[in-house]
């Protein structure tokens, strides 16, 4: 489904309105079954009807299916033998309630609406207790709200069919899933609640049913129900449905979206995965609020805004696409329009801070509400566009904590057994720490390259007991722990949350990191630990979490080698050289012509920015072990600020093998 996100997603979408207005055979169509239903076979379908009348003239049942036939065939000689039809069938069954309910689905594909609504209600009156009329004016009602859902009293009448009906059939699988989704969009959950589960529970094979329950648990803030019912939705579903949940095109920038759309779809879903987890509110949890909020958004467009007989999906419509990043808005405006031009929907939304109005017009008089194209309305056409190709995506996940940033190292190293050791340190500054007596949950998660995840730790701290420390002109508390697993294979993603303290507050930080397997038989290293300085104690054991330091100060540094060949003396020799060089510059540290400067002058080099080191040192060791743990101490002196990077460089002078490593840190005045 990724296509209807593609480069002109927007243009497209308004061009669907061209479709012109045609009926397409639907199952809600017939109150009886009716098998068969392809355009195609409409025409064979009336003439055995005919057929049948020659010898039951008087049947009403034929009349009645022969005028469902000719509705189908939408020209305008069929509507009309449609409407001569099903008066045939009353005059023949005035007293059945079922030919004057047929009589206004007749009227209603037709448009009539009025008139089928009086066919539709002369049949409660020949039968107050007739499900079918109860229900069939209910849709009516139903889907006249939904067309721009700027009348709520018509979602009320409604309800109250819909009501009506279920007194009748409390067992019917449609009225229960109406009657949810209405009192979902009423904000009744507890009500919404009750009809949806007795529908998922009548029906579970359906996943419309644990979509809207989902739903439904979501915006009760109950996610670990929610999340259940909506895996179970996609368990149920197709791929092509289930591809509308998954694709995260429709929420990226204009550009990225493009890139995206290009890519194999094995790469799309695992960078999908990537995206919600660096979008997860709580990402050291198996919860994910956000995801779970834009399956609730993908679920409503497309049960709000699909239009089933223009064929068109609500999640690839434009009004779907801005629910999608957006949401409901805050308000419904309407305008009639007159003349030439039709109705339009403005979409309002008045949130703190980014305040703004979609406008969605339906041109062709087909119920397809779309940003317009006609020349007279390009100022609010390309304002619109403009917001749904720049503004990012908006949610609404309750935030019920005051927000407190961490600061986060991590480096690898090999443990005897050959295993993996990943030390963290976490630096949590003063200020989010209200009462140091008070306990905080730090909860650390570990995903591979497939989002499995290999590690799911949680520790308890309290900051009166940790290390405290300055950076400039704040002062922070270090929390340092460490982890040993089998080290998975490539990079991996880690998010960490940390909560607690009074007022209860929140800090999250996820980055993707390289755990390498360092147990090879060749020679390996460590990452570089960039090692906490103390002004009272010097050089420490613990990892910096804030590698951020000042002219004239020093830098603290800590490695391990492995696997180091030996001579015939049992001995290991070994070159250590390390270098500080400013980071390269990168295209997205220019603008206009200077980026297409930078570009020129970097082709002239080969695509290398050459780079010379402001401090670089070299030395040789000799050894009676293969491993070695070493520190060192690098005077910064007078660098200038900016961004840097230290390089280790190792070679096996016995073997010939290499190894580089390397860290970025930051020099301030």
């Amino acid at each position: 489904m990724k296509t209807a996100f593609s480069l002109l997603v927007i243009f497209l979408l308004s061009l669907c309105a061209c479709t012109p207005y045609r009926d397409v055979p639907l199952e809600k169509d017939f109150l009886e079954p009716v098998s068969g239903l392809d355009t195609l076979n409409i025409e064979n379908r009336i003439n055995d009807i005919k057929k049948s009348l020659r010898y039951s003239p008087k049947d009403p049942s034929l009349h009645r299916k022969l005028a469902i036939y000719y509705r189908l065939k939408a020209t305008p000689y069929s509507r009309a033998m449609s409407i001569e039809e099903i008066e045939r069938a009353i005059m023949l069954a005035p007293d059945d309630p079922l030919n004057h309910v047929e009589k206004g689905l007749t009227l209603y594909a037709m448009r009539f609406i009025g008139e089928a609504e009086d066919a539709i209600k002369q049949a409660i009156r020949l039968d107050p207790g007739f499900f079918h009329a109860w229900f069939q004016l209910g849709r009516i009602e139903k889907d006249r709200y939904l067309l721009n859902m700027c009348f709520t009293e018509r979602k009320e009448n409604a309800i109250r069919c819909f009501k009506k009906a279920c007194n009748i059939d409390d067992t019917h699988e449609e009225t229960l899933y109406n009657l949810g989704l209405l009192h979902c969009l009423r904000r009744m959950y507890k009500t919404s609640k009750k009809y949806a589960s007795r529908a998922a529970t009548l029906h579970p094979d359906n996943p419309r049913h644990h979509l809207l329950l989902g739903t439904i648990l979501f915006r009760m803030r109950l996610f670990e129900g929610a999340a259940r019912e909506y895996d179970i939705a996609l368990t149920l579903m197709d791929d092509a449905e289930r591809s509308y949940y998954l694709d995260a095109a429709p929420l990226l920038p204009f550009k990225q979206r493009e890139e995206y759309l290009k890519w194999p779809e094995d790469q799309g879903k695992k960078w999908s995965g990537r995206f919600w987890l660096r979008n997860d509110p709580t990402p050291a949890t198996e919860l994910n609020e956000r995801l779970l909020e834009h399956y609730e958004r993908v679920f409503l467009a497309r049960e709000l805004l699909t239009h089933d007989r223009l064929e068109l999906d609500g999640a690839e419509t434009a009004r779907g696409l801005a629910l999608i990043s957006y949401g409901l808005p805050d308000k419904f405006l309407y305008n009639l329009g007159g003349g030439l031009q039709g109705p339009m929907v403005v979409w309002e939304y008045t949130r703190e801070g980014t305040g703004f109005r979609l406008y969605f017009q339906d041109e062709f008089l087909n119920g397809n509400y779309h940003i317009p194209i006609d020349p007279a309305f390009i100022g609010i056409a390309t304002a619109t566009q403009n917001i749904l190709n720049t503004v990012p995506q908006s949610y609404e996940y309750p935030v019920a904590f005051i927000p407190a940033g961490i600061q986060v190292a991590s480096a690898s190293r090999m443990l005897g057994s050959g295993n993996t050791r990943v030390e963290f340190s976490v630096a949590i500054p003063d200020s989010a720490i209200d009462d140091p007596g008070v306990r905080f949950t730090l909860v650390l998660s570990i995903f591979d390259f497939d989002l499995n995840r290999i590690v799911n730790e949680i520790r308890h701290l309290r900051p009166d007991t940790l290390l405290s420390f300055e950076r400039g002109e704040e002062s922070y508390r270090l929390f340092n722990f460490n982890i040993d697993l089998i080290p998975p294979s490539g990079k991996c993603d880690m998010a960490m949350e940390l909560t607690g303290g009074k007022p209860y507050r929140r800090a999250t930080c996820d980055k993707e990191i390289d755990i390498t397997d360092l147990a090879w038989n060749k020679p390996g290293a460590s990452d570089i630990r960039l090692n906490l300085s103390l002004p009272e104690s010097g050089c420490t054991s613990f990892l910096d979490p804030i590698p951020v330091y000042y002219n004239g100060t020093r830098l603290c540094m800590s490695y391990d080698i492995y696997n180091l060949s030996g001579n015939q003396d049992g001995l290991s020799r070994y070159r250590l050289t390390y270098s500080i060089k400013p980071v390269p510059k990168s295209d997205k540290d220019y603008n206009g012509i200077r980026k297409a400067l930078w570009w020129i002058a970097r082709s002239t080099r080969g695509g290398m920015d050459k780079v010379r080191p402001f401090i670089s040192s070299s030395l040789e060791q000799s050894i009676d072990s293969p491993h070695v743990t070493d520190a060192l101490q690098i005077e910064l002196g007078s660098i200038e600020p900016g961004r840097y990077v230290l390089i280790l460089d190792i070679e096996d002078l016995i073997s010939g093998g290499a190894i580089r490593r390397e860290r970025e840190f930051i020099i301030r005045d």
